[in-house]
């Protein structure tokens, strides 16, 4: 009982931020319905978050370190309070992504510090158990949030999605005060490489945001083309700036050793994959097949329950297996999972849908623990947590460019093959109502009131343009994901072929 009440402290909180990721994705289309919302939007929705997080992680974690854990997971827990709070009361796209930005922070706190909270709760012959109850958690909070997000929008709108963070957030703030000791690593340099971050957050920033708004504003526009630029400067700078500070964001280092380096492209493209997977597959469900957010969150369940059991067994049996092996098995069958994605039609094929999300939850949660201890098995112990960071750090800049090109494929392919279909049925629409009907694709009823002033055989053609524009540009995406899982098994199966004993 003397570890039950702070770790359940610590684990509401982490239950909350770990859903907060999963239970928006399969809100996006009743969002884009209800504030008119366009696709890039709704990738911002999910970018801005984790483009947050994945930026200030390191640097967090280093605060935390030197002005005490506890104080900085209490921070977050009360950041991500009123940024829910804030984005449940959004009126337009645009404050509802910048809410979003100020979640993927605090989440970037609270995961930073809870895992050494949790740790620090349990006795030390007994850290392997308390970083199983932080895995479960997180992996129970993954697979309840599409579920929990359809349940709570059937019944309620998807405001309250935001709203139902607010009391387990309170009850957490309330358990760490009372019952989790503040504590400190006094030892560890905490100095922040402000430079570095800057240069991270924009060079990173700069590529989403030329991703995502390219298809809108033009891939050889001036400002797009401006974009890359940025992106191209400040990146390249970003390396030589981590080579010449004292505390850098990322050890470069590590990367000469070929596990580490494996590990960095296997948590890299099980992120890319998993990101774009939860964005396209609810907006498939909803748009295409036109279930209800609540039957999509059952269908997104098939992927994140078996992802959270699969990652649980798995790192209780991985250290009696090559690391390796079993990464370039779950690497196997995402692969196979997403090419079955590919084959997916405008038809209910219920049981092709449900073994291919299984598929694609068991590998990824086969993949994502070996893969990290594959990459830290290599690392010094005195380098584990610069190292760890790093890992983390590259796998969510993973899933922001993942998702960044899944929805800009999808979005260029669906232009460029709505104009065609349109041109052949002989339908004119405006691009004001092509973006209306876009919004309004999930909900059939809707759809029919605001194209009530057309025929029944005008509707049916407007329809079938835009599913089969839809299912064109999903295809791309999905192909562009079986790339990555291919690309994924090759390199770490090349990469760690021979043992890397070099020294650091």
């Amino acid at each position: 009982m003397k570890t039950f009440w702070p770790s359940l402290g610590i684990c509401l909180g982490i239950f909350v931020v770990a859903m907060d990721w999963s239970i928006v994705n399969n809100a996006l289309p009743s969002i884009q319905r209800d504030l008119g919302a366009s696709l890039g939007e709704l990738q911002w929705m999910v970018n801005a978050f984790g483009l947050a997080m994945a930026s200030t992680m390191v640097t967090m974690g280093r605060f935390a370190d030197a002005y005490g854990r506890r104080k900085f997971f209490i921070i977050g827990l009360v950041i991500c309070a009123l940024s829910s709070v804030g984005a449940a009361l959004s009126p337009t796209a645009g404050w509802l992504i910048a809410f979003r930005s100020f979640q993927g922070l605090s989440n970037a706190m609270v995961i930073t510090t809870s895992q050494s909270l949790i740790t620090h709760v349990f006795p030390e012959d007994q850290h392997g158990k308390a970083l199983g109850v932080w895995t479960a958690i997180v992996g129970i909070g993954l697979a309840l949030g599409p579920v929990l997000g359809g349940v709570i929008i059937a019944i309620a709108s998807w405001h309250w999605i935001f709203y139902f963070n607010i009391p387990f957030l309170f009850i957490s703030w309330i358990m760490v005060k009372v019952f989790v000791q503040e504590f400190k690593n006094e030892e560890q340099n905490t100095k922040i490489d402000i430079p570095g971050l800057l240069l991270l957050i924009v060079g990173i920033g700069a590529l989403i945001m030329g991703v995502i708004q390219g298809p809108e504003w033009g891939w050889s526009s001036p400002i797009i083309l401006g974009i890359f630029a940025l992106s191209i400067i400040c990146l390249p700078l970003f390396y030589f700036v981590e080579h010449r500070v004292s505390s850098p964001l990322i050890q470069f280092e590590f990367f000469k050793k070929k596990n580490f380096f494996a590990a960095c492209i296997g948590n890299f493209s099980v992120i890319f994959l998993f990101w774009g997977v939860f964005f396209s597959i609810p907006l498939y469900l909803q748009t295409i097949l036109d279930y209800s957010p609540f039957v999509s969150g059952m269908f997104i369940l098939a992927i994140s329950a078996p992802f959270a059991m699969t990652s649980h067994y798995v790192g209780m049996i991985s250290d009696r297996f090559e690391k390796k092996n079993l990464v370039i098995l779950g690497f196997f069958l995402v692969l196979i999972g997403v090419l079955i994605m590919t084959f997916f039609t405008d038809s209910r094929h219920i049981p092709m849908i449900l073994i291919a999300l299984v598929f694609f939850g068991v590998g990824a949660g086969a993949t994502f623990g070996p893969s990290a201890s594959l990459g830290i098995s290599t690392i010094p112990r005195n380098y584990v947590g610069v190292a760890t960071g790093a890992l983390a750090t590259v796998q969510e800049i993973g899933g922001t460019v993942g998702l960044s090109l899944v929805g800009a494929i999808i979005r260029t392919m669906e232009k460029s093959k709505l104009s065609f279909e349109l041109n052949k049925e002989g339908v004119q629409l405006s691009p004001t109502t092509q973006d209306k009907i876009r919004s309004l694709l999930s909900s059939f009823e809707e759809l029919q009131a605001y194209l009530s002033h057309m025929s029944s055989l005008m509707h049916a053609k407007i329809l079938k343009a835009f599913s089969t524009s839809f299912m064109y540009g999903y295809r791309g995406a999905m192909w562009l994901l079986v790339a990555i899982a291919a690309f994924a098994i090759l390199s770490i199966f090349f990469l760690t072929r021979r043992s890397d004993r070099d020294s650091l």
